[in-house]
């Protein structure tokens, strides 16, 4: 509504009327707004716990399917290796060792170290787990070789956001049996040296032919202290 020259009082009523409806609309659509971000909020909380609690039941059948774990892994070495009965460290064993439930029990295997694992002739390598994932993974997200301490670090991060972690303890043993499996098992990580204690991984794309680390995905010697 427009109006020239000097205002009387019916324009001023006329436009204050156009105004108040003008806010009303205004109040109407923030009110609209409003459910609508709450209404998105609530399906999006909802989802994300769906989402979580799926991994966690995957995490859960996984570990049933796996009954033997592979504990040998020698990144760990400066904190000692885990018994998994008593989740207190042992003397490290050039055997390699597992462990599996049987009737309630725990029981502790022993078997000779073959150097390389025996497969079927024809036989397609299996997929990745989920904890194999989170480790590629997080290599990848680093961008370059990372040690076992930051992967542990990265690892446990990952299994809180996903509602399946249990212990600092049970995180380890995890991921020293992944870390075994991919790197003499399935060759999806490699395993190379860095300036300090213990051993980095790397996805095999970052080595040269003789199995160094290429310079740009290089550790520098404070990452490794």
């Amino acid at each position: 509504m427009k109006f020239s020259g000097t205002l009387n009082e019916f324009d001023i009523l006329d436009l204050l009327n156009e105004y108040h409806s003008e806010m009303r609309k205004l109040k109407h659509k923030v009110a609209f707004v409003k459910t609508k971000i709450q209404d998105l909020e609530d399906q999006y909380k909802s989802i994300k716990q769906r989402a979580d609690r799926a991994r966690a039941l995957h995490y859960k059948e996984e570990l049933q399917e796996n009954e033997l774990i592979d504990l040998t892994d020698d990144d760990f070495e400066e904190e000692g290796d885990i018994n998994p009965r008593t989740l207190k460290p042992v003397k490290n064993d050039k055997r390699k060792a597992g462990f599996k439930k049987k009737e309630g029990k725990i029981i502790i295997e022993y078997a000779k170290s073959t150097g390389k694992p025996k497969r079927k002739p024809g036989r397609k390598p299996q997929a990745l787990s989920l904890w194999d994932s989170l480790i590629v993974d997080s290599i990848i997200e680093n961008g370059k070789a990372t040690i076992s301490r930051e992967l542990f670090e990265r690892l446990k991060e990952k299994a809180i956001q996903g509602g399946f972690y249990e212990s600092d303890d049970k995180t380890k043993i995890k991921l020293n049996q992944c870390l075994v499996k991919l790197t003499s098992k399935r060759n999806d990580l490699v395993k190379v040296d860095y300036p300090g204690r213990g051993h980095a991984y790397a996805l095999p794309s970052w080595v040269d032919k003789r199995m160094n680390l290429l310079p740009e995905f290089g550790i520098h010697s404070s990452e490794g202290i």
